[in-house]
């Protein structure tokens, strides 16, 4: 898109300056021929004039040219400072989405500290032997099914102390 911004700014130029240099050589056509018509002087003065005129022209033409081809370096400039103005925006960018991915990740991550010490502050909870109470009787005539002690809770429900230290109530079959 630049480079065509570019070449149609050159060709502007160039159809311009051409433009200038028809209308330069004709009118210098007629002021060398009213002169030459006005004025009885000898071709040789004509001449000169002529040339003068051209080499005038010339001049205007290369001044000209020497300003387009000034502005078209400067937009070639203005264009690469744009471009790495662009390149860094985009850096800076890709940065900025780089350190907000890390900032996720991290909190993630702690996110998932938290949750695993949760687990295991639950896991310690749940996991805390019943204790027998002194006030429940034990009955001396029934024994677990390993050789438990059975005990006898407040409401008249016999049970035992398993392996896990849980309490495990005996059913009247079992016993």
């Amino acid at each position: 898109m630049k480079k065509q911004f570019v070449i149609g700014l050159w060709v502007l130029v160039v159809i311009i300056s051409s433009m200038q240099l028809a209308t330069a050589q004709t009118q210098s056509g007629t002021t060398a021929k009213k002169a030459t018509t006005s004025t009885p002087a000898p071709k040789k003065d004509a001449k000169k004039q002529v040339k003068a005129v051209k080499q005038e022209h010339k001049q205007d033409v290369k001044t000209k040219k020497a300003v387009v081809k000034k502005e078209v370096q400067e937009h070639k400039e203005a264009v690469k400072t744009e471009k790495k103005d662009v390149k860094a925006a985009k850096q800076d960018g890709k940065q900025e989405v780089k350190a907000a991915k890390e900032d996720v990740k991290k909190a993630k991550e702690e996110k998932k500290e938290a949750v695993k010490a949760e687990k295991k502050e639950v896991k310690k909870t749940t996991e805390t032997k019943p204790e027998v109470k002194p006030t429940d009787e034990v009955d001396k005539s029934l024994k677990g099914p390993n050789g438990e002690t059975v005990y006898i809770g407040p409401r008249g429900g016999k049970y035992y102390i398993n392996k896990n230290g849980l309490k495990t109530y005996i059913t009247p079959d079992d016993k």
